[in-house]
């Protein structure tokens, strides 16, 4: 995001301030010695409205006082915030339309599916003579929890005189919201955009460039909205990503799906690499990333996993039963007893079982992988890749930091993908469009 300053008022446990916004910091100026002690009980606001110098209504956004850093009373964080773009607009920002912008997008779905080519009098393309095609033709639609969605590929035609440019042609991502949302919602579906791209590119490196908010029957924007990004120019190859060419139409409301639902799920930031050169690497750190990424997804997806082993559940059973009538003479002793039996609860096999039974489910769409980790890497037999896994995790996990061969690289680019297929596992792929997929993104 470009450095704008901007200046005008807030209010505050009903107290009107001046207020200095530069980057994420927000300051309260003037007499700064009186302001100071109004928020040293404060920590944390989630929002804090305001009006700018020229009459606009602004709202910040997760905001953060008594930061040490700053050394001020009178100065605060915050993370991202909404700008109106009309003056002295009276409106309750309720919005029920959001459109975003980004190079992940035109990476995604690339703007160059606009165009036509004119063909010659023998039937050939003249790749010089092309025009664009009507923009509801490109539009690919989906929805998510009631929601509608769209892609499509906007044109923008500037007629500034004097412009050495006479416009872009780009793609974007459009929510229409069965009813109204608030800066709550704008924060969760951005969230959800953003998790979106980051699966599809499998990088945290993505940003998010514009993203315009609509109030209810209003074809102009309303507002837009603004977020304090840290990542560098987004690394897009249509050779290394999802692309909408990889998946039917009628399936993308299913990828959103799997990539939104993440969320949830608090260890995936562990999983995702943060930029291409991460993507790249290798370290013992993020091999044991990866595994417990993997474990965590495979207790979600498999629940079940060994109930049709009687004898597993027997002796389960028989150990956590013997367990409970040891009697313990003190509160320490029984702590003991606790904690054998909720490690004894959770195990449900072995882990060199558990990583040969997902790779057995998707022997051949790993195929690719492991052919070329024979012929470059190392030969290992199906069963012998989960031995390997389950032998290296295991001395990560207890901190012995050993060195990474040529087999433990060729389970880690296993690993990866399995962890993308349990992901992908509710979005109902075919075998061959997981394979295209699996083999862009780790092969």
């Amino acid at each position: 995001m470009n450095s704008i300053t901007t200046y005008g008022t807030i209010q505050v446990n009903d107290i009107d301030y001046s207020f200095v916004l530069q980057d994420h910091i927000v300051r309260i100026v003037e007499a700064n010695a009186i302001y100071m002690s109004d928020f040293n009980a404060i920590k944390n606001i989630e929002c804090i409205s305001g009006v700018t110098f020229d009459g606009r209504r602004i709202l910040f956004i997760d905001c953060k006082f008594g930061s040490m850093f700053y050394g001020n009373g009178n100065t605060f964080t915050i993370s991202s915030y909404i700008l109106g773009c009309k003056a002295f607009d009276e409106s309750n920002f309720a919005f029920s339309r959001i459109s975003f912008y980004s190079a992940a997008l035109n990476m995604f779905y690339s703007p160059l599916n606009a165009k036509k080519h004119h063909k010659d009098a023998e039937g050939e393309y003249k790749w010089n003579d092309f025009k664009l095609i009507p923009y509801e033709d490109t539009l690919k639609t989906f929805t998510y929890k009631g929601n509608h969605y769209s892609l499509g590929i906007s044109r923008n035609v500037n007629l500034k005189y004097g412009t050495s440019i006479l416009g872009d042609v780009r793609t974007h991502l459009r929510i229409e919201f069965d009813s109204p949302i608030d800066y709550k919602g704008v924060l969760l579906y951005t969230q959800n955009v953003y998790d979106f791209l980051r699966f599809i590119n499998y990088s945290s490196n993505i940003k998010l460039d514009e993203i315009y908010l609509y109030e209810p029957n209003q074809n102009s924007k309303s507002a837009t909205y603004h977020i304090f990004q840290e990542v560098s120019e987004c690394e897009n190859d249509q050779f290394n990503s999802i692309t909408i060419n990889d998946i039917p139409q009628n399936k993308l409301s299913a990828l959103y799906s799997c990539a939104v639902s993440l969320r949830n799920d608090n260890r995936l930031h562990l999983y995702f690499p943060k930029n291409k050169m991460h993507r790249r690497s290798i370290t013992p750190v993020d091999w044991l990333s990866k595994a417990l990424v993997f474990e965590g997804l495979f207790a979600d997806t498999f629940k079940d996993y060994k109930e049709d082993n009687i004898n597993f559940y027997k002796t389960k059973t028989k150990i956590i039963e013997d367990i409970k009538q040891i009697s313990f003479s003190n509160k320490h002793q029984k702590n003991y007893r606790d904690d054998f039996i909720q490690h004894i609860e959770r195990y449900n096999g072995i882990l060199a079982e558990k990583y040969n039974h997902v790779l057995s489910l998707y022997r051949n769409v790993l195929e690719p992988i492991i052919e070329y980790n024979r012929k470059n890497l190392c030969e290992l037999t199906d069963t012998e890749y989960g031995v390997e896994y389950m032998k290296y995790r295991n001395k990560l996990a207890h901190g012995d930091i050993q060195p990474m061969g040529n087999i433990q690289v060729a389970v880690f680019r296993v690993l990866r993908a399995l962890v993308y297929l349990l992901i992908l596992k509710e979005a109902d792929l075919s075998e061959n469009e997981l394979k295209g997929i699996i083999n862009k993104l780790f092969n």
